[in-house]
């Protein structure tokens, strides 16, 4: 018998459990990754099936969670075969964050090798987020966004990116003006504060997040002390608050 594991990891490293209620309006724990590890060594779907040892040494980092599946009877050899198999249905050009991806992967390979199906809260993820406004907007942005993770070679080259950095608004205007040449019309309103510490708490993570999705929205901090009439106008009561717009209209 041989053990059979699901290694989960967070493809926003954090990102998604710090601001996704104040994106979406929804909770989100993690973007998930998952992979199947048994015989010492881990496999998962991205740039086709790929494989690696030892287990959680992968470009994904190090694992959030490590699931035990269950044992199974199958032999390697068998298992081999299985993954040959499933070649020319995870192949590379069929990587699809949404329809199918890692997730639907590892699930088809668990309930091969031990009838068990993974988490129902990782693999209806997409389907989930898709039903929030935020997900609907930029669904199409999804893939080449992440495909630089979700795809990478198993042992990825350096890269270097630069930074998308966080504007800020200086007033009204400012703000109508960048709002207005927001990418895909969509806007991350961050009103922050002087005197508001968990503002700044928070601000690394939405520096992040800009960095990843500047290409596909505009990420705006604007605070309430110096741009008084941003505050009026959104009628904020409290820092740090969040607002997502798209074209202009508050959605959530």
């Amino acid at each position: 018998m041989v053990e059979v594991q699901l290694y989960v990891y967070d493809l926003s490293q954090g990102i998604a459990r710090n601001m996704s209620v104040a994106l979406t309006g929804s909770h989100f724990d993690a973007i998930y990754h998952t992979s199947v590890v048994l015989f010492g060594t881990e496999y998962y779907f991205g740039n086709g099936i790929q494989q690696t040892s030892p287990p959680g040494s992968t470009h994904h980092g190090n694992p959030i969670e490590i699931i035990k599946m269950g044992e199974t009877q199958i032999d390697q050899g068998t298992f081999q075969e299985y993954l040959e198999s499933l070649q020319t249905i995870y192949t590379p050009e069929s990587y699809d964050l949404l329809s199918k991806n890692c997730n639907n992967f590892s699930d088809d390979v668990c309930q091969f090798l031990v009838d068990k199906k993974i988490p129902s809260h990782i693999t209806n993820l997409p389907s989930d987020f898709l039903k929030t406004p935020f997900g609907q907007m930029i669904a199409p942005q999804l893939g080449p966004m992440f495909r630089p993770i979700t795809q990478a070679a198993s042992v990825p080259p350096p890269t270097s990116r630069p930074s998308k950095m966080v504007q800020i608004v200086r007033d009204v205007s400012d703000l109508g003006r960048h709002i207005a040449n927001a990418p895909y019309g969509c806007s991350v309103l961050f009103f922050t504060s002087a005197s508001c510490p968990p503002c700044r708490a928070i601000q690394p993570t939405f520096e992040r997040l800009a960095s990843e999705l500047g290409n596909s929205c505009a990420f705006l901090k604007i605070s309430v002390d110096q741009a008084q009439d941003c505050g009026r106008k959104y009628n904020i009561r409290a820092t740090p608050t969040f607002i997502s717009l798209l074209k202009g209209a508050i959605v959530c």
